[in-house]
Protein backbone atom coordinates (compact mmCIF):
# COMPACT_ATOMS: atom_id res chain seq x y z
CA UNK A 1 0.00 0.00 0.00
CA UNK A 2 2.84 2.41 0.76
CA UNK A 3 4.30 1.88 -2.70
CA UNK A 4 0.95 2.74 -4.27
CA UNK A 5 0.65 5.93 -2.23
CA UNK A 6 4.20 6.96 -3.09
CA UNK A 7 3.55 6.51 -6.81
CA UNK A 8 0.22 8.33 -6.55
CA UNK A 9 1.91 11.25 -4.81
CA UNK A 10 4.53 11.30 -7.56
CA UNK A 11 1.90 11.44 -10.31
CA UNK A 12 -0.17 14.14 -8.69
CA UNK A 13 2.85 16.29 -7.92
CA UNK A 14 4.08 16.41 -11.51
CA UNK A 15 4.58 19.82 -12.99
CA UNK A 16 3.72 20.66 -16.57
CA UNK A 17 7.39 20.65 -17.52
CA UNK A 18 7.84 17.09 -16.25
CA UNK A 19 5.17 15.54 -18.49
CA UNK A 20 6.31 14.00 -21.77
CA UNK A 21 4.77 15.19 -25.01
CA UNK A 22 3.31 11.72 -25.64
CA UNK A 23 1.58 11.74 -22.27
CA UNK A 24 0.22 15.22 -22.98
CA UNK A 25 -1.09 14.00 -26.33
CA UNK A 26 -2.88 11.07 -24.68
CA UNK A 27 -4.45 13.35 -22.07
CA UNK A 28 -5.45 15.75 -24.84
CA UNK A 29 -7.24 12.92 -26.66
CA UNK A 30 -8.98 11.82 -23.46
CA UNK A 31 -9.99 15.34 -22.50
CA UNK A 32 -11.24 16.24 -25.95
CA UNK A 33 -13.29 13.08 -26.34
CA UNK A 34 -15.10 13.15 -23.00
CA UNK A 35 -17.49 16.03 -23.66
CA UNK A 36 -18.90 14.77 -26.99
CA UNK A 37 -19.29 11.26 -25.57
CA UNK A 38 -21.19 12.25 -22.40
CA UNK A 39 -23.32 14.98 -23.95
CA UNK A 40 -26.11 14.75 -26.53
CA UNK A 41 -23.79 16.22 -29.18
CA UNK A 42 -23.39 14.09 -32.29
CA UNK A 43 -20.37 11.80 -31.89
CA UNK A 44 -19.04 12.80 -35.30
CA UNK A 45 -17.79 15.95 -33.56
CA UNK A 46 -14.98 13.77 -32.20
CA UNK A 47 -13.19 14.08 -35.54
CA UNK A 48 -12.79 17.79 -34.79
CA UNK A 49 -12.32 17.87 -31.03
CA UNK A 50 -9.68 15.14 -30.69
CA UNK A 51 -7.05 16.74 -32.97
CA UNK A 52 -7.69 20.16 -31.44
CA UNK A 53 -7.40 18.83 -27.87
CA UNK A 54 -4.22 16.95 -28.73
CA UNK A 55 -2.71 20.00 -30.40
CA UNK A 56 -3.46 22.30 -27.47
CA UNK A 57 -2.22 19.81 -24.87
CA UNK A 58 1.08 19.18 -26.67
CA UNK A 59 1.56 22.88 -27.39
CA UNK A 60 1.00 23.77 -23.73
CA UNK A 61 3.65 21.31 -22.55
CA UNK A 62 6.08 22.32 -25.30
CA UNK A 63 5.76 26.02 -24.47
CA UNK A 64 6.17 25.30 -20.75
CA UNK A 65 9.28 23.22 -21.39
CA UNK A 66 10.71 25.90 -23.66
CA UNK A 67 10.06 28.53 -21.00
CA UNK A 68 11.71 26.39 -18.34
CA UNK A 69 14.79 25.97 -20.50
CA UNK A 70 15.18 29.69 -21.05
CA UNK A 71 14.12 30.77 -17.55
CA UNK A 72 17.70 30.91 -16.34
CA UNK A 73 18.91 33.11 -19.17
CA UNK A 74 19.17 36.85 -18.70
CA UNK A 75 16.83 38.85 -20.89
CA UNK A 76 18.64 41.55 -22.83
CA UNK A 77 17.18 45.01 -23.07
CA UNK A 78 15.85 46.01 -26.45
CA UNK A 79 17.41 49.43 -26.25
CA UNK A 80 17.91 52.45 -24.10
CA UNK A 81 15.09 54.43 -25.70
CA UNK A 82 13.22 54.51 -22.39
CA UNK A 83 16.14 56.16 -20.64
CA UNK A 84 16.71 58.87 -23.28
CA UNK A 85 13.91 61.10 -21.96
CA UNK A 86 15.63 61.75 -18.66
Amino acid sequence: MNEFLRRLRGLVGMGVTEISLWRAAVWGVIGASILPLISPINNSVLTNTIPIGTLFAVATVAVAKRGALTAGEEIERLGDSWDDGE
